[in-house]
């Protein structure tokens, strides 16, 4: 067996150490938006929101697209929580903020069961765009009202390196959340973005 010199040994593992980058953290959570303080809590107008991802994308680190069909899981670039977590969460923070005061019998009959998100795709590519593809489907208490599928794309810019890349993907599930929000008569039917939703209902 080859025995090199000591020097020499702590050399290359000091080297070596040196190249590890350090882990950055990230999160889909958008900031809390101020409420005046006579608001009180806002209930989320749904009972249960489960989310299914890929299996490439259930882990803590990034998974960024390049090349016409490389795809890179990122180590040094984690989430903060496991990504299918980050989209769960992150959607209900922003239905929760996007519920409005309702009488009792209108969110008796309106308010869903259940809402299924499905995330169908995503790519992300640094230092260009995110897209992400999902299908929705909201189960709903009323007896008389059918259960709701759609789905949509959803497209946002991404500069700035690895934390430009998850503020995009915060962008487009934000809007991904908005949309399931008009769907759950959330927002006023009058809302001028309401048209700007790329959703494409399914039967």
């Amino acid at each position: 067996m080859t025995r090199r010199p000591l020097p020499l040994l702590l050399a290359a593992l000091m080297a070596s150490a040196c190249s590890t980058q350090p882990a950055s953290f990230h999160t889909l959570a958008s900031p809390i938006a101020a409420t005046p303080a006579s608001a009180g809590p806002q209930q989320p107008a749904f009972d249960a929101l489960s989310v299914d991802v890929p299996t490439m994308l259930d882990r803590h680190a990034m998974v960024v697209r390049h090349g016409a069909h490389g795809v890179t899981v990122e180590a040094a670039q984690r989430w903060a929580s496991p990504f299918p977590e980050e989209v769960r969460d992150a959607i209900k923070a922003r239905l929760t903020q996007a519920s409005a005061p309702r009488s009792a019998a209108s969110a008796a009959a309106a308010t869903p069961r259940f809402i299924k998100l499905d995330i169908l795709r995503v790519d992300a590519w640094l230092d260009d765009h995110v897209a992400i593809d999902a299908a929705w489907t909201l189960h709903f208490k009323a007896p008389d009202r059918p259960a709701l599928h759609a789905r949509g794309v959803f497209l946002a810019p991404a500069q700035g390196g690895f934390a430009g890349l998850a503020a995009a993907q915060q962008r487009a599930v934000s809007a991904l959340a908005d949309c399931i929000a008009r769907d759950l008569a959330l927002t006023p039917p009058d809302d001028p973005a309401l048209h700007s939703c790329p959703r494409q209902r399914r039967p």
